[in-house]
């Protein structure tokens, strides 16, 4: 059996960071004769992974057959790379970025349509609802680098005043934090498992921090119209029932809205909060336990997609 993924890379590390954890967990788990990703951007992939046993090659370079092909993010190559997919491959898959909202359940698991492929295509869609894809669930890396606050906000100023330990990535303003250099993403992860509280963004670093157990904080990625705020409202109303006490849950509702700019708090009142984060930890890391739980209970998705694979 060989698999490849089609990854562009927008604008950030987590395109690169997904599609590359996603094909590892596959390879793992199914041991095929081999999987490739064709990009746009080769060295980002490398410099994540330098040592994977995945296969990198520019889009252009596509010439082999590979019984099952994966469009990450909606990526689609050109007409001549599908009339070459049209001919060798058995059946393609759309993935479509993690979503918190409930369509995620309505949409995944549809048929798909590419211009120019016949061969059978089906949308898949990463998400928290129960028929979604699943959560993506494989960390590169489960040692830990012990912090108190790791920080990967898009931003950080926001609570650079209130925290006084940790590590902050990808910030270049002076600070009392200790800066991190780009370290591979197994490097990263290791920081995500040591901490104790993660302040994360995006949805690659997010999917580890939700199987991680360990309290975080999720910045979206920003979108026009504000349209990331209907993800942080449904992640909330996710969340929701895993808090017993009340007043926990609306200042993690508070500290989550802020990051997202749909509530202003000062920073009298930010200090107020995370003291009582403090004040409360072990209530607090057992909320993150229990989400822990959940998704051990339910399929991940590489699981979600192998047997998709293997049945076919």
């Amino acid at each position: 059996m060989n698999l490849s993924f089609f990854s562009k890379i927008i604008d950030n590390y987590g395109d690169a960071g997904f599609t590359i954890r996603l094909a590892t967990a596959m390879y793992k788990k199914l041991n095929p004769e081999n999987i490739t990703i064709y990009t746009d951007y080769k060295d980002l992939f490398y410099k994540l992974i330098p040592e994977t046993q995945i296969m990198i090659k520019d889009i252009g370079d596509y010439d082999e057959k590979h019984d099952f092909v994966f469009f990450m993010f909606q990526c689609t190559p050109d007409d001549y790379i599908l009339k070459k997919i049209e001919k060798s491959s058995k059946k393609a898959f759309i993935i479509d970025y993690f979503t918190p909202e409930k369509w995620a359940g309505d949409a995944n698991n549809t048929t798909g349509f590419i211009n120019g492929l016949s061969i059978p295509v089906e949308f898949i869609v990463p998400g928290l609802h129960k028929k979604s894809g699943g959560v993506l669930d494989y960390p590169l890396n489960k040692k830990i680098n012990k912090t108190t606050n790791n920080i990967y906000l898009y931003s950080p100023e926001k609570i650079t005043d209130v925290i006084q330990k940790g590590t902050i990535w990808s910030f270049k303003k002076e600070t009392h934090l200790k800066k991190m250099p780009f370290l591979p993403q197994k490097d990263f992860d290791s920081y995500i498992h040591g901490a104790k509280y993660n302040w994360i963004r995006g949805e690659d670093s997010f999917q580890v921090a939700l199987n991680s157990g360990i309290p975080f904080f999720w910045e979206a990625y920003k979108q026009k119209d504000y349209i990331h705020h209907l993800k942080v409202k449904a992640f909330l109303d996710f969340i929701s029932t895993f808090f017993n006490d009340i007043k926990m849950k609306n200042d993690y509702f508070k500290i989550i809205n802020y990051l997202n700019d749909i509530e202003t708090i000062d920073i009298m009142e930010l200090k107020s909060i995370y003291k009582n984060f403090e004040d409360n930890y072990s209530e607090l890391r057992n909320v993150f336990e229990s989400i822990k739980t959940h998704f051990q209970n339910k399929t991940n998705l590489q699981d979600f997609l192998i047997k998709k694979v293997t049945f076919l």
